[in-house]
């Protein structure tokens, strides 16, 4: 039989996400689906794969592939990002030493477990929210796919955005990242 300790933090957990920027907007995914946030210098680019695959890592013996949400999703690069991005990563392989920011997803498609990297701006912060305060994506005004948006919440002024990593992750969408995980 389960503590009531355990439950509660069960309970919590289904509660809790990850938020992080990326082109200025705040994403959000459950806090149960990021297995580790980690900092790169280098990626392997993959040549005959999409545009929003930017590389592959390799993560203590893991092959694991990078996706641009940026990219995959279209969001609008601003001129600065579009120029700091060629300053920091031309051809996706940094000239300095320049980090950057990856968020480790575990999703499962089609009953197969993938680890994918998402690559994003910052960090934000993890939230409590309840399921309940979080309302359907509007139907205007919202650059972004509705079918990779579960919904937003209004938190200090600004919207979060509640990715469906189900969706955003689709066979369809990835079924070519593990033969780039296979040509490493």
């Amino acid at each position: 039989m389960s503590s009531t300790a355990e439950l509660l933090d069960i309970e919590l957990e289904k509660n809790q996400y990850f938020c992080f920027f990326v082109q200025e907007k705040i994403f959000s995914v459950p806090v149960k689906k990021v297995t580790e946030i980690i900092e790169i210098d280098q990626m392997r680019n993959i040549p005959t794969v999409p545009d929003h695959l930017m590389g592959v890592v390799n993560l203590r013996g893991s092959i694991v592939p990078l996706v641009s949400l940026t990219k995959l999703m279209n969001l609008p690069v601003s001129e600065k990002q579009l120029s700091e991005s060629k300053e920091n990563f031309p051809d996706k392989k940094p000239e300095k030493h320049t980090k950057q920011c990856v968020v480790m997803i575990e999703t499962v498609i089609e009953e197969e477990t993938l680890n994918i990297g998402i690559l994003i701006d910052r960090v934000h912060q993890v939230i409590d929210i309840d399921e309940s305060d979080i309302t359907e994506p509007p139907s205007l005004g919202l650059d972004i796919k509705r079918e990779y948006v579960v919904g937003v919440v209004r938190l200090d002024g600004k919207f979060v955005i509640f990715l469906d990593l189900n969706q955003l992750f689709s066979i369809e969408s990835v079924s070519y990242l593990g033969a780039a995980a296979n040509k490493e």
